[in-house]
């Protein structure tokens, strides 16, 4: 066999091997990519979106409370709430109503897990009327480690929520600033020790 046959041949092995791994590779990738679940939450935000402020809204009234819960925050995780309520301001319904809440990115150094977001899940088929389904209440509970400057996490707390709420006929942009802090002790007794 001649140098110029084993090239050709050992060419063509390459080739055959790369068209059957690219193949393989794309065929099982799509199978798998499938199985995957989608993100549940709408975190799409358009290039041309523009948050207005809350109360400039004509389509809801827009309501936001976080609370903080603590035993002793020098020893103990805190616990992290965000509560938001959503109404209509006019009798209109709204249809296929999806909600997602982006929270600041400076809470990425406080909280110690999870999404900077949170919602409805678009799959969800929510009517919104004044008479049968006034509205949404979203909540969010995460942990802050213990020994934080409450200080430094009260300013980063003050930062807009942002909030995408989207139905059949239309879509708004809202940033939230008007919303209460408000810090709770809790003690949990343990029945077991009295």
């Amino acid at each position: 066999m001649t140098n110029k046959k084993k090239l050709f041949l050992g060419l063509s092995a390459f080739i055959l091997c790369i068209i059957v791994l690219t193949t393989f590779y794309f065929t099982v990738y799509k199978k798998f990519k499938s199985l995957i679940p989608a993100n549940p939450y709408d975190l799409e935000i358009e290039k041309n979106a523009v948050f207005i402020p809350a109360k400039n809204s004509i389509n809801f009234d827009y309501k936001a409370k976080i609370l903080i819960f603590y035993k002793n925050p020098k020893e103990d995780l805190v616990m992290l709430q965000h509560l938001i309520e959503i109404s209509p301001k006019t009798k209109e319904t709204y249809k296929n109503v999806s909600c997602t809440v982006f929270l600041d990115k400076s809470l990425r150094k406080w909280i110690l897990s999870g999404p900077l977001y949170f919602g409805t899940d678009r799959s969800q088929n929510i009517t919104i009327n004044y008479k049968t389904n006034p509205g949404l209440n979203l909540s969010y509970i995460n942990h802050i480690g213990k020994d934080f400057d409450k200080n430094m996490l009260v300013d980063d707390l003050k930062k807009p929520i942002k909030i995408k709420i989207k139905w059949q006929n239309g879509t708004e942009y809202v940033e939230l600033t008007d919303f209460t802090i408000t810090w709770r002790n809790f003690l949990i007794k343990n029945p077991f020790n009295g």
